[in-house]
């Protein structure tokens, strides 16, 4: 099984819902500031072998109305689907989703490479996706889903684990490759920045939860040596951990 990291493009984010209470003077020497938004990537993990294709999580699509161009400023510099053609994947067989936020979703609403492919996401999300309240509603965007739901599949080597914290059935995953160990942290640590524990989006339900288990998969990685996937750097997809838990480092791998 081959390893790619494909990318949906990027979009614009409040600081506050990005770096929550981490103060400017930290943040800014990481991030570009543009009128208090931060411009995000959405890096996507494809697992492709001659009789498998796994993706987790999904984008945020291609079909954008005016209000939404107008607060995220979308820019689709790359495209899932377009990636995957160029790539000779036709399918997608199956789609993890570490939750269901807009810029994780987008392409489960689509045919093309998507068409038939089956959904693994917790029953929380998928109740949070339809009973949103006052503090989610920004958060997702509703759509018709037609697609096969799947709460739980196992896959030789994959591991799906449930951490709430960023949402109440967040998930992330890691796996093992050609003698290397991965790990998906979802929103949990959308970037190297977000390796400190208290480093927290201010968009996260269960702040608390978060915390807790940023700590527990953080140490993991770094005693089982593993490489990170981050969603949302635009520069640096994926490095490999080390150090300890207060005091995270990691060597970029591309």
């Amino acid at each position: 099984m081959e390893l790619y990291i494909l990318n949906d493009g990027s979009y614009t984010i409040d600081a506050g819902a990005f770096l929550g209470i981490t103060p400017k003077k930290l943040w800014s020497r990481y991030f570009n500031d543009e009128n208090n938004r931060i411009r995000i990537s959405l890096n996507v993990p494809v697992l492709i072998d001659d009789d498998l294709s796994i993706m987790i999580d999904a984008g945020m699509g291609s079909v954008f109305d005016d209000r939404f161009k107008k607060i995220f400023e979308p820019v689709k510099n790359y495209d899932l689907a377009s990636s995957l053609i160029d790539l000779g994947v036709n399918r997608i067989d199956y789609i993890i989703l570490s939750h269901m936020h807009f810029d994780h979703s987008g392409h489960i609403f689509d045919d093309g490479p998507f068409k038939n492919s089956r959904i693994i996401v917790s029953r929380e999300e998928i109740n949070a996706y339809y009973h949103v309240n006052e503090f989610t509603r920004g958060s997702y965007i509703k759509r018709r889903l037609k697609k096969e739901i799947i709460y739980n599949k196992r896959f030789n080597g994959i591991h799906i684990i449930k951490t709430g914290g960023h949402t109440a059935g967040h998930r992330i995953v890691w796996f093992q490759l050609n003698g290397e160990k991965y790990i998906y942290f979802g929103d949990l640590v959308p970037t190297p920045f977000h390796l400190k524990p208290a480093y927290i989006p201010g968009v996260d339900c269960y702040p608390l939860e978060t915390l807790k288990m940023k700590k527990d998969l953080i140490k993991m990685a770094i005693d089982k040596k593993m490489i990170a996937i981050f969603d949302h750097d635009p520069e640096v997809p994926m490095a490999r951990l080390s150090g300890n838990v207060s005091n995270p480092k990691y060597e970029e791998l591309f």
